[in-house]
């Protein structure tokens, strides 16, 4: 029984990481669909986990959760999560990237299906065992449930890999990029989050993050939160029209990022301007090399990415 598990986890792995084995390209399609298919034809039991790692800490969260506690695993989340960020192998060259001049429009709700970046999706714990669930609408809200069980702490939103139509952006005559998000009136809660750009496909590739903190108390009225979530998400509805929201306006800029891999900074990187293929939120307890987000608290939250525009 836990072969049969551990082999379906290794398929899994697999898959993510033969972006990163040198292959033929149609031999790498071939292995990639041959172990989807073993992974995607049985389902996968609920169990907490096959490999019961240490935890990080055993400190109770905001959710009532600790870090110790075990939760069945959604292994069929986990898959559709990170098969979704592997880019398919291709035989064409890429296309040259886009060129964007200072106050471009990156990304935003109404520009969303002509920009490169028109399709986000979450990336949670739940890839490495975790509990954590988010969801991302097409009108810019983010909104979830963050927990420390099975060791697990952070929720995330990723660009999906570039199509055979989109392009990179070349920001070569940028500074940076600033970022527009508001919360509901009724959050109080002073919270860290982190901000990647990727210059690489790699599904593991360098991560250029930026910390930034929202904090509601000095943020300015931004008028009306004007949609209610789905129903059918992780926490329900957030308000109704006359639910107020709090904006902010994030900079982030280009010779302050930090170059890191899951969460270490690494050294000998740089970062290519002129090869933007990718973008990413997340709210993690962690910060770099092993410490600690100073303003990170488990349970629901919720934020809306109004706007993402170059400088």
């Amino acid at each position: 029984f836990f072969l049969f598990l551990s082999l379906k986890s290794e398929a899994a792995n697999i898959i993510i990481n033969l972006q990163s084995i040198m292959v033929v390209p149609c031999f790498h399609a071939s292995i990639s669909f041959f172990l989807l298919g073993i992974c995607a034809a049985f389902p996968a039991p609920q169990v907490s986990r096959v490999l019961d790692l240490a935890p990080l800490c055993s400190s109770p969260g905001g959710d009532g959760t600790t870090s110790t506690e075990r939760v069945p695993w959604e292994f069929t989340r986990f898959l559709s999560q990170s098969v979704r960020f592997v880019s398919p192998p291709s035989l064409l060259p890429p296309m040259p990237a886009t060129a964007v001049p200072p106050g471009g429009i990156i990304w935003s709700p109404s520009a969303r299906a002509s920009s490169s970046f028109g399709n986000w999706a979450p990336l949670d714990d739940v890839v490495m065992g975790g509990a954590s669930k988010s969801v991302f609408s097409r009108d810019g809200y983010w909104s979830g449930t963050v927990t420390e069980a099975n060791s697990g702490g952070f929720v995330g939103i990723r660009t999906l890999p570039l199509g055979r139509k989109s392009r990179a952006l070349d920001l070569s005559g940028c500074s940076g990029l600033e970022i527009t998000l508001s919360v509901p009136d009724n959050t109080d809660m002073k919270r860290r989050f982190k901000f990647v750009v990727r210059d690489s496909t790699d599904f593991n590739g360098v991560c250029w993050t930026s910390s930034f903190e929202i904090d509601p108390s000095k943020l300015k009225n931004a008028g009306g939160w004007p949609m209610s979530l789905r129903k059918d998400t992780t926490v329900g509805e957030i308000g109704d029209e006359s639910n107020k929201s709090q904006c902010t306006t994030i900079k982030v800029p280009f010779d302050k990022q930090v170059p890191t891999i899951f969460a270490n900074t690494i050294q000998g990187k740089t970062f290519k301007k002129n090869n933007v293929v990718g973008l990413q939120l997340a709210y993690s307890k962690f910060e770099y090399d092993g410490g600690l987000n100073p303003n990170f608290s488990t349970g629901d939250f919720a934020i809306r990415v109004e706007k993402i525009r170059s400088y």
